[in-house]
């Protein structure tokens, strides 16, 4: 929100919403700008949502945000019904993670020196529990006719919409290690003196397994949805 703000003279406002309170009030503190509204609202829970946002934006953007959502049908809704007819939906989101973070965070659990902090519910990474043919049958077996038919199912008309592939090459070991901790659920429940050597682990089995750059340096290597539709003029 803050790029754009800050890069698009024809930018008049934004509105930017998370249904997390410490990322709205982290970037309420770092990211402000006159042009920006944060706020706390969960796109696939209408009662969250602001009345004023009710047909209000003729531009929607969504980035490596949507597949953490759990309804899908219902966010796109509520999506179509903040949007004025005609404007612009751009969605990207994760549709298959690395082998190699499958590998890592399945390895993890088994380490005798935090097995005691991990249970069995957290060994199961949120993401395999929810991309499943019964929580989310659209993904099976083409994810990009299948959120095609979502999307139209919800006012839009679908201008683009299909599925490629994603590299991230990490600048650093610290920076690829600090993702792969934050993207593992059960990083919070080892305790501090542990913690070192577990970083150390999960940056090792996933450097095992991932593919490098020439300049030798880790890639993340998954797949990606991208979306771009228009809102219906009558949905």
């Amino acid at each position: 929100a803050l790029t754009i703000a800050e890069s698009r003279d024809g930018v008049k406002s934004i509105v930017a919403f998370d249904k997390a309170p410490d990322r709205i009030s982290f970037a309420t503190r770092h990211c402000s700008n006159p042009k920006i509204d944060y706020s706390v609202a969960d796109v696939g829970v209408t009662s969250t949502l602001k009345s004023e946002w009710q047909a209000a934006f003729n531009r929607v953007l969504s980035l490596h945000v949507m597949h953490w959502v759990q309804d899908q049908e219902a966010a796109l809704a509520n999506i179509a019904s903040m949007m004025v007819p005609g404007a612009d939906l751009l969605i990207c989101m994760g549709v298959q993670i690395p082998e190699a973070f499958k590998y890592a965070k399945e390895e993890i659990v088994k380490d005798s020196r935090w097995a005691e902090f991990v249970s069995e519910d957290d060994a199961q990474w949120r993401h395999n529990k929810k991309w499943d043919r019964k929580n989310e049958p659209w993904r099976y077996p083409d994810p990009a006719s299948g959120y095609r038919k979502l999307c139209e199912n919800a006012g839009f008309d679908v201008i683009r919409c299909e599925v490629g592939p994603y590299a991230y090459e990490y600048e650093s070991r610290e920076e690829c290690r600090g993702m792969l901790e934050y993207l593992l659920p059960y990083t919070d429940k080892i305790p501090q003196h542990l913690s070192e050597a577990y970083g150390e682990e999960v940056y090792r089995l996933y450097a095992s397994k991932a593919r490098k750059s020439d300049a030798g340096k880790l890639i993340w290597d998954a797949r990606f949805l991208v979306v771009y539709a228009k809102r219906r003029e009558s949905v």
